[in-house]
C-alpha cells in the first residue's frame, strides 16, 4: 500500500509488544528501535542482563515534561547537597523554576513546563523576512532579569 504498512498505531489487543498485523513497517520499526535501544543500555552501562524491555511512543509534550522533572529534580538535589553541612550560614541557593520560551506556535511546550510544575516566561518572537525567530536581546534581557532562576530556555 501507499503507507508502506506504516498507517497503524502498535501493539494490539492490550498488548502494547504484539505486532500489529495492520502494520508491519511500524512493528518492524518498533521491534528494531527496541533492539538499539537495548544495545545502547547495554554498552553505557555494562549491564548484559538488558535483554528486553519495552519500548513505548512518547509526545512532544510529554517528552518535554519528563526533561524539565528531571532538570528539576536534578536541580533540587544539587540545593539539598550544597546546603548539607552549612549550619552557620543561611541557605542562600535559589530554586530554578524559570523555563523561558521563545515559541509560541504550539501549545505542547507550554503545557509541558506547567506540568513539570515550573514557571513559563514566554520571550518574545521576531520577524526575519518570512521567518518567526528568537528576539536574542529580549531573551538577554530575561536572562538578565531572572538570573541564577532560569532552569532552561526551550527554543
Amino acid at each position: 500500500s501507499r503507507h508502506y504498512g506504516l498507517s497503524h498505531g502498535m501493539g494490539r489487543s492490550g498488548d502494547i509488544m504484539e505486532p500489529q498485523p495492520k502494520a508491519v513497517g511500524s512493528s518492524v520499526l518498533v521491534k528494531l528501535t527496541l533492539i538499539l535501544a537495548l544495545d545502547a543500555i547495554r554498552r553505557g552501562s555494562g549491564l548484559d542482563a538488558a535483554k528486553h524491555g519495552c519500548l513505548l511512543p512518547l509526545c512532544t509534550g510529554m517528552s518535554m515534561a519528563s526533561v524539565l522533572s528531571a532538570l528539576r529534580e536534578k536541580d533540587a538535589k544539587n540545593n539539598s547537597n550544597s546546603s548539607d553541612g552549612n549550619n552557620s550560614e543561611e541557605n542562600t541557593s535559589v530554586r530554578r523554576n524559570i523555563v523561558l520560551w521563545s515559541r509560541i506556535d504550539q501549545k505542547s511546550c507550554f503545557k509541558a513546563v506547567q506540568s513539570a510544575g515550573l514557571t513559563c516566561v514566554v520571550v518574545p518572537t521576531t520577524l526575519d523576512g518570512d521567518q518567526v525567530v528568537t528576539d536574542l536581546e529580549a531573551l538577554q534581557k530575561c536572562l538578565l532579569e531572572y538570573k541564577g532562576r532560569v532552569l532552561a530556555v526551550i527554543t
